[in-house]
């Protein structure tokens, strides 16, 4: 596991409390706690592979974008990203952010990995992404799923 999530209460949507080290790491975390909203027994390996290429005017729009991607390729493609390598790039000279994730898992199989259902989008609902100001401090994201 790269860092730490836990669901937030929300009457009609999910929500998702998510914090790691590393920016690259909290992106990661968050993909993996998608995976688990998305499949009860989501798979550890693959050999199939994908290179996802995003960018956005800022952290949030850039974390609704991944999350995004993460349910287009899970419920469009029917790959499911069992690891994934994140690397950022921002902000740009005019702001913007970059995202590369190179991503390893398998085909979609929704009895054995247990699809618990369809999630339609990641929202901008309470979304933030944000440093803690301690020393050392860690990244911290929280979102809303429209399920």
């Amino acid at each position: 596991m790269t860092g730490s999530w836990r669901w937030l209460e929300h009457t009609a949507d999910v929500g998702l409390e998510a914090e790691a080290e590393g920016l690259p790491a909290l992106f990661a975390t968050v993909a993996e706690a998608t995976l688990a909203l998305l499949l009860e027994r989501p798979p550890s390996g693959g050999r199939g592979r994908r290179r996802v290429l995003l960018s956005a005017p800022d952290l949030e729009g850039l974390l609704v974008r991944w999350v995004d991607e993460i349910l287009f390729l899970v419920q469009t493609r029917a790959f499911v990203p069992a690891r994934c390598s994140v690397r950022l790039e921002g902000p740009g000279p005019e702001g913007g952010w970059r995202l590369e994730a190179r991503l390893a898992g398998s085909r979609l199989d929704r009895v054995a990995m247990g699809f618990r259902g369809e999630v339609k989008a990641a929202t901008r609902h309470r979304l933030s992404v944000a440093r803690e100001t301690t020393a050392g401090g860690r990244w911290r994201a929280r979102l809303f799923l429209d399920v």
